[in-house]
Parts: structure tokens; sequence; C-alpha cells
């Protein structure tokens, strides 16, 4: 997100410890605090900022260190206190903090002492737990909540993961503390899966504020997400509900309340207003950049609402939500990302042919979608939507297809009748993300597909490069494909891949070739000459990244391939994922 230009005073400014703090340890940042009161202010705002920054690395420093910054509020004067804006748990361990070690006020004691605060974020943690909620919400009294003891603070960004100790009820009364929350993130935590609690989310009056909610992996069901849609409407623009319960109705259900309708988008020019429209997207329009701008100080400029309605929907990993939903959400035209995932209405065990069609049905729809004007920005679905045909070969059924073949001169990588590419590549897709891609391929049809794809990208671009008019409509030309990102879905590195099949080689050799007997006729040399190696076959990411270096037709989007996480939950809080550039 872009900053506001600089004051006279600070573009002027020749303070060299502006940019030297920065890259001081902790320990010189607290040299620092004794010399003058100059560099002490510079050094406490770094300190003070994010202080689990500088908790230390061992578990046992920093849990030692939190305990000692939870002292040191009493005695810290206001203005130091102030810095804080930022409370980043998530690195304190659930085993090394004990309900009896901290007191059951020290939420309340965090949330009074640092008036700045705007950022709270813990994972698992265990003292975060029904009684300390209690005590935050007013609710420790022996008749009940008292409304007066509610006292309001100023935090917009809330995540408590994975929360194993609160109940429903606590969440409730601890919760109306934060009426400026903007974003709130309660993934893995059951106890959020509650009606009445998400009914409370819904509510205007507890959370006016409230856009980016993210509920994944709760237990959550069709009658919650329809509690929570109807109360929070269209205010909300990133809804997170993977891993759920989710059928048919619970999309119909932000559909109807979320989604804004599609007599709101231009029925005029809407491919000249869709091209406007995402050619002004910035960097700040996600959900990552929204975390680092309320994560940041509080002195920055205000926050503004990047949209209205529901236009950031990530719902996959639902096995009960069938294709009629992924028609109904690509045709309402209002959503920019939508995370669908895998396939998963399709039993496990169907047919290729079975599932051939709906990939098709679904990529027809897609594309006609796409040139009336609806405004995907992002997409994440299953890798069959582009490989579809490749993948029904690979598997040893082969349907209808049409043929075409690669251009002169790449031979030596591309070889022989291919199947025609879609036409995603010059809609207006910024980033397509294909999901369960394999990492091998048994006969090679599978790499050819996605080589295929890569050949559909390089052309559209060309072909705007060369001549805008080529590639246009209405007179504007359309965006191409910037990011293609291969999910792969077995942990198995290149090199690990490459060593097996290395191994596997040797000992088809061995078993075959005893020339090193005298008198004994080997047979190796007859069976590799009879042996016709395909160059497709085996690694898939092997053959792309050949192709990426050595194919004359070249695209310069970004190929990436995401490996699965080892743990899905402690990538997702540390923002960790097992990513390579080819």
């Amino acid at each position: 997100m872009a900053e506001n230009p600089p004051t006279y005073e600070e573009a002027t400014s020749r303070d060299p410890w502006k940019i030297i703090v920065a890259h001081l340890s902790p320990s010189e940042l607290k040299v620092m605090c004794s010399v003058n009161r100059s560099t002490a202010e510079h050094a406490t705002g770094l300190l003070w900022a994010k202080p689990p920054d500088h908790f230390g690395v061992d578990d046992e420093d920093v849990y030692r260190s939190f305990c000692q910054f939870i002292n040191s509020l009493q005695v810290a004067r206001l203005s130091t206190r102030r810095k804080t804006h930022t409370l980043d748990l998530t690195r304190i361990k659930p085993s090394l903090i004990g309900s009896s070690v901290l007191p059951l006020d020290w939420l309340r004691t965090l949330f009074q002492r640092l008036p700045n605060l705007q950022s709270f974020l813990v994972d698992a943690l265990l003292d975060f737990d029904t009684a300390s909620l209690r005590v935050l919400g007013g609710c420790d009294h022996p008749d009940g909540c008292d409304p007066n003891q509610h006292q309001m603070y100023g935090i917009r960004l809330l995540t408590a993961y994975a929360v194993p100790n609160a109940i429903p009820s606590s969440f409730e009364c601890s919760l109306q503390c934060f009426p400026y929350l903007i974003y709130l993130d309660l993934s893995f935590t059951r106890a959020a899966n509650n009606i009445f609690f998400l009914k409370q989310i819904g509510s205007n009056i507890m959370f006016p504020a409230l856009e980016v909610l993210k509920l994944r992996n709760i237990g959550l069901g069709d009658a919650g997400l329809i509690a929570l849609a109807a109360g929070v409407g269209t205010r909300i623009w990133s809804v997170d509900v993977r891993q759920n319960l989710l059928t048919d109705a619970g999309v119909l259900a932000l559909l109807r309340f979320c989604v804004l309708k599609p007599d709101f988008v231009s029925s005029t020019n809407s491919h000249k207003d869709r091209m406007d429209y995402m050619n002004g997207l910035g960097p700040e329009d996600n959900e990552s950049s929204v975390v680092h701008w309320l994560a940041g100080s509080p002195n920055s400029r205000p926050y503004r609402q990047h949209w209205t309605g529901l236009t950031h929907l990530y719902i996959s990993d639902n096995p009960q939500i069938s294709m009629r939903s992924m028609y109904y959400l690509i045709t309402a035209w209002r959503l920019i990302v939508l995370d669908w995932g895998r396939l998963q209405y399709l039993p496990t065990g169907l047919p290729l042919s079975q599932a051939y069609p709906a990939a098709q049905l679904l990529l027809i729809t897609l594309e006609a979608e796409m040139q009336a004007g609806a405004r995907l920005h992002y997409l994440r679905v299953d890798h069959l939507l582009v490989t579809r045909e490749y993948a029904a070969v690979d598997a040893g059924w082969e349907p209808h297809r049409v043929m075409t073949n690669f251009p002169d001169g790449s031979e030596d990588l591309i070889h022989g009748p291919l199947f025609c590419a879609n036409k995603l590549p010059g809609l207006g897709l910024h980033t397509l993300v294909l999901t369960g891609l394999p990492s091998r391929s048994a006969t090679g049809w599978l790499t050819k597909g996605l080589l295929a794809f890569l050949y559909r990208c390089a052309s559209e671009e060309s072909a705007v490069r060369d001549d805008p008019q080529v590639a246009s409509v209405d007179g504007y030309p359309t965006i191409n494909l910037r990011e293609l990102r291969l999910e792969l879905q077995d942990g198995l590195l290149t090199d690990q891949l490459d060593a097996d099949f290395a191994r596997q080689t040797f000992h088809c050799v061995v078993d075959t070739d005893f020339s090193f007997f005298r008198d004994f006729p080997s047979h190796s040399t007859s069976s590799v000459t009879q042996h016709k190696v395909n160059p497709y076959e085996g690694d898939i990411i092997r053959v792309l990244k050949k192709f990426r270096k050595h194919a004359p037709w070249k695209w310069s989007g970004k190929l990436v391939v995401v490996l699965p996480p080892d743990n899905q939950r402690h990538d997702m809080v540390n923002n960790l994922e097992r990513s390579f550039i080819i």
C-alpha cells in the first residue's frame, strides 16, 4: 500500500538515526535509550512498536520476555506505551503457559495499558481462555454481565487461531469491547461455531466496521452461515469459510444477502468498464496488504473501505457444494477473488469420463461470463479446468479432440499433435491457481496440457504486444494472465523425484547388464536401443522448467510451484508457503 508523500520537515530532515535504528539489534537499541533524549525517542519507538519481535528466538526466552513485558506495563510511561500498535503472540507455545502463570486479568491489563494497540494475534494460547475473556468483557461479576463494565478498545485486527479453552458466551462477552474491528479471524476455533454468536458477529451494533471475516475449519454449517450472512449483508467484502460443512444452501445465502445484484454493474460498455477497473487494481487490493496496513503505525493515513458487497470468497474444501453453486458465483459478476479448489463434488474414484464434462461446462461458463463483463481477478480451481483433455488421455480415456501444433522451431522440446488451449489467458484473470496437480505424468499427456496452456499465454501476450487491436474488445486490450500457480497434491520435490528416477533406472540396468562377467552376453545395449524415451513422462516440474529455459516462445508471466504444507494451520498463522518459481 502506497504511503502518503512526506511532509516538508520529513523530506528535509537529515537525522541519520531514522535509518540507523532499523539495522540495530535489541541490545543495541536498549543502549541507545541511555544516550540522550533524541536517540532514546528513536530506540523506544522501534522497541515498543511490536514488542514480540524482540522477545528472542528460543521458546523459553520468548515466554520469559512476554511475562517481563506484562510486568513492565505497570511502570512504563504513557508516552512509551502509546508507541505499541501490534502484539503478535503466535510464537508463544501453548505448553509453556499454564493457567496459573498469568493472572486472570492479563488480557484486560494489556488492552487498558496499551491505548494505541490496534492488532492482536494469538495461536492456541491456553491462557486466552473463558475466564480471561469474561474478565475482559466485564462479565466476571456474580450477578452476570454488567453493560456498564464494557470498556471500548481500538483494536481493528483480531486473530484467534485454534483457541482451545474458550466457549461461545465468553467470545460474545469479550468481543463487544472491539466495535472498531475491521478484520476478524477465528479460524480453527471451534467455539466460534455457535449460531447465537454468529448472529452477534453479523449484528451491525456489535461490529459496524467489520469487512473481513475468516471462519476456516470451525465446523460451520448452513444454518450458521445463513444467520451470519443475513446480518453482515453487503458491508463485508471478504469471507473465508474453507474446510467446513457447507452445502449449496450456504452459497445461496451469501449470494442473496452479501453479493450486490448484477444490475449494479454497468450494462453499457461492460468490457470497457471492467478493463478500466481491473487496470486500476493496485497491490493493496488484497487481504495480505490490508493486514500489513492494519498492523502498521496508527499515525498512517486513514483506512478506506476497499469494496462494497462480497467480492473475495474462499470456499474450497466443502465437499457438499455442487457445480451449480460454482455457476451461480461466476454469473453473479461481482466476485474478484474466488477460491473454489478441487472438484470435491465428484465422488472419490469417479471415472474421468464423467469428470471431463463437468470441467468442460465450467470452462464454457467461465469464458462466456468473463467476455460478458465478469470481474474475476484471482481464481483457484482444479487443474482439470486447463488439462481436462490431456488428463483424460493420461488416465487412458481419450475424448473427442481438435488437434493443433506448436510453431516451428520448438520440435526439440515440443513435438506431436496437441489439443487446442482455452481462452482464459486473455480474458482478464491476473492470477490462476491450479490445484490438485500430480507431480508426475504417466504418459506425458498431462505435461503436454500445461505446456499447451503456457503456449496460449505466450500467444495472447505476443498478440497484445505486437498489435493491441488484435486482442481487444470494443477497442480495449484484454488483460493477459500475469501469474500461474501450480499446487501439487503430493510433497515430493523435483530433486527427490530425479533421485528416485535415477535409482530405479540403475536397478533396471543392474538386473539386465552382466557384462562385468567374462563370457556372459549383455542385453543392456539392445534394451536401451529398443526403448524410446518420452521427454514428457515422469516429473512434470522438470519438463516445465526445461520449457521455460529453452522454448522459443516465451511468456513473461510468473510460474510458481506450490508444495503442500507440512502443517496447514502453522503455515497459515506464520504466513509460510512452500513454493518456488520456475
